[in-house]
């Protein structure tokens, strides 16, 4: 059964640049992904397994964000913590106690009577809102929805904060306000790119994302040119069409609706179809010419097709244009490769 609350919370905040991550375990608390810290995790995968409903429970990483973790079911400590740190605009209830979200990283010592945890940065995480644990404790926001009514800043007094952490490796810095300071913008762009080319069908996509990223996380978002956004979306879309950011674990293969259309109500059509994502799969992202050679693609287990199945399938894709032979037979030197047009 899918936790369709969780994945509709999910798409929300990672729309606004939150970043999550799935969580499983016995309590449903401990992170699926190995040595999480300091690395990226793109949301989609968080959100397949939601939707496969093989997990219920999901965390969200604390960039930009502090949460502060009560321990007890006690609306008199959420009291006492607002008193101190201003309202929350964002509560959840967890299955002891609350979780009180507050916009900005803040690192500071327990300064209330009772125990809470004091959670922020980026390889901090909580467990997150509509997540169902296998105890059936379901994380129930009780306050606010995140987005539209804002985060409020957490108020700590200057005295008493810690002395901020040196920055995990890869890590952006960020002001107090959860914003990327001037002087890191740029490569924080450059690895928002990174991460949204997934998304995009061409770089001029690719820098409307960008720019609402930069206006959305960055401080002093119009000091930024257009002239800076679009060389970092060309950048990436040269390196998207060349294959050089091709991610085994996350990215997607995309497939154009005119390849469906046309193959569509032609006989073994099913066949070329899955052989073409096939192929796509694992060679479109090389941007190099490859062998379509049915023996070896049986052996490694590629293909559940006959010969002559197989056969007919790669010849409606090359009949159709959707790809193309690009250097013959030669005996005893090279069989025929073949290319995306």
């Amino acid at each position: 059964m899918t936790n369709q609350k969780a994945i509709d919370f999910v798409y929300l905040i990672t729309q606004n640049n939150v970043e999550v991550m799935p969580l499983s375990g016995k309590d449903g608390k401990k992170p699926r992904v190995s040595r999480f810290k300091d690395r990226t995790i793109h949301h989609r995968e968080t959100i397949r397994l939601l939707e496969a409903g093989e997990i219920s429970t999901y965390g969200i990483r604390l960039r930009g964000l502090t949460v502060i973790d009560i321990d007890e079911r006690n609306r008199e400590y959420v009291a006492e913590v607002e008193s101190l740190l201003g309202k929350s605009s964002f509560i959840v209830e967890t299955g002891r106690g609350y979780h009180l979200y507050y916009r900005g990283e803040n690192r500071f010592k327990n300064p209330f009577t009772f125990d809470v945890d004091i959670k922020s940065g980026w390889n901090s995480y909580v467990v997150g809102p509509y997540s169902l644990r296998p105890d059936g404790v379901v994380y129930e926001p009780i306050e606010g929805d995140f987005i539209y009514r804002p985060l409020t800043d957490c108020n700590v007094p200057v005295s008493m904060l810690l002395k901020p952490r040196s920055t995990e490796r890869g890590l952006t810095p960020v002001t107090p306000n959860g914003k990327v300071p001037v002087g890191h913008r740029h490569n924080y762009l450059r690895k928002q790119a990174w991460k949204l080319a997934d998304e995009c069908i061409d770089a001029e996509e690719l820098a409307a994302k960008l720019s609402w990223h930069a206006n959305k996380t960055c401080a002093d978002p119009t000091s930024i040119t257009l002239e800076e956004i679009n060389g970092i979306a060309s950048w990436m879309w040269g390196k998207e069409n060349h294959g050089k950011r091709y991610s085994e674990e996350y990215s997607e293969v995309k497939i154009s609706r005119s390849v469906i259309k046309r193959l569509i109500g032609l006989s073994g059509a099913s066949d070329a179809l899955a052989l073409y994502v096939l192929l796509s799969d694992k060679h479109r992202h090389t941007g190099k010419d490859f062998a379509i050679n049915f023996s070896g693609m049986k052996k490694a287990q590629l293909t559940d097709l006959g010969r002559d199945r197989f056969n007919r399938a790669k010849k409606l894709l090359l009949e159709l244009g959707h790809i193309q032979q690009a250097k013959n037979y030669k005996v005893g030197c090279r069989p025929n490769t073949y290319k995306f047009p």
